[in-house]
């Protein structure tokens, strides 16, 4: 039984260092919160063409660039938004965006149906990224039908450090939308 103990507490014990080094921020008046290991400053606010808010948080954390676009979908967007599978479509059409305007040049594919512990409305959908630069991108979007948040890990160039994998999953699984 002391044997189940231990190994249940260090299988455990680098995910609790992680946590330490990660802060939640506000994101904008949006009501979400993320996680950041770096302070986050203030979000910068836009709106896209359809009037939806969007949110933009980028800080820098041992030559990461950790960045969230968080999306206040317009009502017009969420009245359209009926299933999970819409989210699912409007998510992975805002990547393909995402990748247009960021010179992406190659990607993964799309992995979806992940999911968040604290909230079981939303849908995700990862995908790893290399542009025109072949630095490597890390990408995590989440939709809960009212907001639309995705999650990037890049570096300037070449790929992202193996040790430091791990550890980026409190950034891009760390969204918390309001209740």
């Amino acid at each position: 039984m002391m044997k189940h103990i231990l190994f249940l507490f260090l299988s455990a014990f680098p995910l609790l260092l992680y946590a330490q080094d990660y802060r939640s921020y506000p994101i904008g008046t949006t009501g979400c919160q993320a996680s950041f290991p770096c302070a986050a400053p203030l979000a910068v606010l836009e709106y896209s063409p359809d009037s939806s808010e969007v949110y933009t948080v980028e800080c820098i954390y041992e030559d990461l660039f950790y960045s969230i676009i968080c999306v206040k979908l317009a009502p017009q967007v969420r009245a359209q938004l009926l299933s999970l599978n819409d989210y699912d479509t409007l998510t992975t059409h805002y990547l393909n965006y995402l990748k247009s305007a960021f010179h992406i040049s190659a990607s993964s594919g799309f992995e979806y149906n992940l999911a968040l512990s604290e909230h079981h409305e939303a849908r995700g959908v990862a995908e790893l990224w290399a542009d025109a630069g072949n630095a490597e991108w890390e990408i995590r979007a989440w939709c809960n039908g009212k907001f639309l948040s995705v999650h990037m890990v890049y570096v300037m160039q070449g790929r992202i450090p193996a040790d430091k994998k791990e550890f980026n999953k409190a950034f891009l699984n760390g969204i918390r939308f309001p209740k």
